[in-house]
């Protein structure tokens, strides 16, 4: 297998690959970060980090560099509320308090974008304590539907890369970018795949393992995942979800494996998503022509996050993925002092209620302690669903014995 950012060949999986593929994302996702660093020590090249999915990781791979989404953890952020309020997101209190205990020291950069408040005040505490040698920021449009907004985005990472370039000493390469775009699609389109199969029930692949799955995307070489991930599509593990009920969850970075398995612990089975991380993501694909165009294109025209313009696609999205997988309701997954998904919220809500779709609003902070109240309400929500399930059979006989 090759250890380049480029082209891979994909082998043919033997009859205990996909075992064997599984683990090797379930390890990746349990520790992404010690992932990054086994890359970095093979194949001698340097990382930057970033910290939304409206970054398009082929710019960065495009100069030699590894691209590295910085996952949440989990842990307690107490350093980083020396820096900024205790009531901002946090998600993003969780990785500037990861850079200020030195768990980033393997990134040689950081890239931000003009994402939401929370993130730009972690930019700035990150350039001014210069966490690591190399901080930018890029200007991102928030208004995603026009051509102008493309067109701006587009010389905009023409400007950062030309600024990375010097800052890492690392020249672009427009064939490696090219290569990059190539890799990416890929990876992506194999993971669509996969969402696809487990929403069709093709695959029986629990949400938590489908989440480890999309955390190991963002953290492994784009060959080296698509190679493990056909490998567990080609020979997946067996067995079903049993009569847990079909749910899709929505909400914006969602990285916590164990917090996912909680959920799935009430009974609920997590089978397809509306994530920043996960559907969201995957389901760009880079074009052809110009590619500073095409990469801006792809990335302001997928699903947008609250923070962007317009909502509706959001919600189009959405009920999209609960058609596709006959999902019995959507688990909202709020992320405390989230303002935008505060605001998106009873948009969202008012949307699945017209078309009959019950929904569940959970809030919190990416950790899976002290969830007691959480299960109850989820069991409560997988009781309800149950009993609107009943019901409809029940009218379904009815119906059919007249």
């Amino acid at each position: 297998m090759r250890s380049s950012l480029g082209d891979g060949v994909l082998a043919a999986p033997s009859a205990e690959a996909g075992a064997r593929a599984l683990e090797r994302l379930r390890r990746v996702a349990a520790d992404p970060r010690a992932e990054l660093r086994r890359i970095k020590e093979r194949t001698g090249l340097m990382a930057v980090g970033y910290f939304d999915t409206y970054l398009p990781p082929e710019l960065i791979a495009a100069h030699g560099v590894l691209p590295f989404r910085v996952p949440t953890n989990g842990h307690d952020d107490t350093r980083a509320m020396e820096y900024i309020q205790g009531f901002a997101c946090p998600a993003s209190r969780n990785v500037l308090d990861q850079a200020l205990r030195g768990d980033l020291d393997m990134l040689d950069g950081a890239l931000f974008t003009r994402y939401c408040d929370s993130l730009r005040g972690v930019f700035a505490v990150w350039d001014s304590e210069k966490l690591t040698p190399y901080v930018d920021f890029v200007r991102y449009p928030t208004v995603t539907h026009t051509q102008a907004a493309v067109d701006y985005l587009a010389e905009e990472l023409q400007e950062v890369s030309w600024r990375m370039a010097g800052a890492l000493g690392a020249p672009i390469d427009e064939h490696r970018l090219r290569e990059a775009i190539d890799a990416g699609n890929r990876a992506r389109a194999l993971l669509a795949e996969f969402a696809r199969q487990r929403a069709a029930r093709e695959l029986a692949v629990p949400g938590a393992d489908a989440l480890a799955v999309l955390i190991a995307f963002t953290t492994m070489l784009p060959d080296e995942f698509t190679q493990a991930l056909a490998a567990l599509m080609a020979q997946p593990p067996a067995g079903e979800p049993g009569d847990a009920v079909p749910v899709v969850l929505s909400g914006v970075t969602f990285d916590n494996i164990d917090l996912a398995r909680t959920f799935e612990d009430t009974g609920l089975y997590l089978i397809a998503d509306d994530l920043s991380t996960g559907s969201r993501l995957y389901t760009v694909q880079v074009g052809d022509g110009d590619p500073w165009q095409a990469l801006a294109r792809a990335y302001l025209t997928k699903p947008p996050c609250s923070v962007k313009e317009p909502s509706a696609a959001r919600a189009d999205h959405l009920l999209a993925q609960v058609g596709a997988s006959g999902a019995a309701g959507v688990v909202f997954y709020l992320t405390r002092f989230c303002d935008t998904e505060q605001v998106e919220w009873p948009f969202l809500r008012d949307r699945l209620a017209a078309e009959g779709i019950p929904v569940v609003l959970i809030e919190g902070e990416h950790r899976a302690a002290g969830l007691e109240q959480v299960r109850t309400r989820l069991e409560a929500f997988r009781e309800q669903l149950e009993a609107l399930a009943e019901v409809d059979d029940g009218e379904g006989q009815d119906g059919g014995s007249e």
